[in-house]
Formats: C-alpha cells, structure tokens, sequence
C-alpha cells in the first residue's frame, strides 16, 4: 500500500521538482546580471506561487486521495491503506513546494550547501519520525501507514528550518533591500512558462 501510494505520491512531487527548476533558471540569470532586486524578487513571487499550488494540492490530495487510489487498483483492502496513505501524504506538499523554491533560490545564487544540509536533515527526521509514528515509541500511538506518510510529511518542517537559517547570511540579505513585496503578473508569469517544462 505504501509503494502503492507512494508511487503516486512521487509524479506530483517530480511535477513539483520540475517546476521548482524555474526558480533556480530565472534566479541564477539575475545572479549572472548582477541584478540584486531582480534575485530577490524571482524568490518572492516563487515563493507566492509555490505557496498557493501547494495550498490548493495539499487540500485536493488530502480529500479525494481515496478516490484517485479507487481508480487506479482493485484490491479493497490495498486501496484503503493506500488511499489513508495518500491522503497524510499530500498535507506535506505545501511545505515540500516551497521548499523547493527555496533550494531552486540558493542553488541559483551558488549556497549549495543549503539544499544539501536541508534534504540531510529531512531524511534523518524522517526516519526518526517512522520510528517513532510507526511503531508507537516513546509514548506515541502505533500507526503503521499513516504513521509513515506522517512522518515523510512532517520532515519537511526542520528542512525548511535550515533553509531559513541561510538567510542570516550578509550575503543573502543584499537581494532583499528596497523589495518590492507585492507580486509581480510579469515574474509570475515568467516562472510559470520557465517551469512548465521541466515539470512536465
């Protein structure tokens, strides 16, 4: 059940990695035009429209999950574990976009480092939280499926945690003075078509 879902789990993510992509393009040709409010506002409104997708997917997957796991199998008892599954799965995918466009941000300005020590730190918080959802330790309920796509959804809290933890950076702040905070129709549109692409 849990492959069952999770398969399915994983073409919306790629689609949301894939379109993430566009943030790193757009911000990186910025960078490259030492166009320091152009970087900042590239993150911004990426950050407006991964909110808002995530938002809007979260909500759907989370409510017709089982009926998209009833479409694709046929076996009563895998769908409804698979479609439980599904369901906790998609609340994460808000957070998962978001941090996306984040890593798209600081690989597109060359901080590396954060996307790495950000996908690190969630997949050790994953695997804690599995131990913990479950299995039922220390004091938690035993869970079993929904205890896994908990978990998987709640360890991108601590992997957005470290990604804010770069914007203490002096080198980081410079794209964020003299902002314009309201979203821009013309970037918007711009990371739409960008990452339309590599989503698909």
């Amino acid at each position: 059940a849990v492959g069952f879902g999770g398969m399915v789990y994983f073409a919306v993510f790629a689609f949301l990695m894939g379109g993430s992509m566009a943030v790193q393009i757009i911000v990186a040709r910025r960078y490259g035009e030492k166009n320091e409010i152009g970087v900042g506002n590239a993150l911004i409104n990426s950050l407006y429209v991964s909110s808002f997708i995530g938002t809007v997917m979260s909500w759907v997957g989370f409510i017709y999950s089982p009926i998209i796991m009833s479409v694709l199998g046929d076996d009563p008892e895998v769908i409804a574990y698979a479609g439980d599954f599904l369901s906790y799965r998609f609340l994460g995918t808000a957070l998962f976009f978001v941090g996306f466009a984040l890593r798209g941000f600081f690989d597109g300005i060359g901080i590396v480092q954060a996307g790495m020590l950000s996908s690190i730190t969630a997949a050790v918080t994953n695997i804690f939280l599995n131990w913990i959802l479950i299995f039922g330790n220390l004091g938690f309920p035993e869970m079993g499926v929904r205890g896994a796509a908990i978990a998987s959804s709640l360890s991108s809290i601590p992997s957005l945690l470290i990604m804010l933890f770069f914007f203490m950076r002096k080198d980081v702040g410079k794209y964020f003075k003299a902002q314009v905070w309201s979203p821009n129709v013309a970037i918007i549109k711009e990371l739409c078509i960008v990452g339309f692409a590599p989503a698909i």
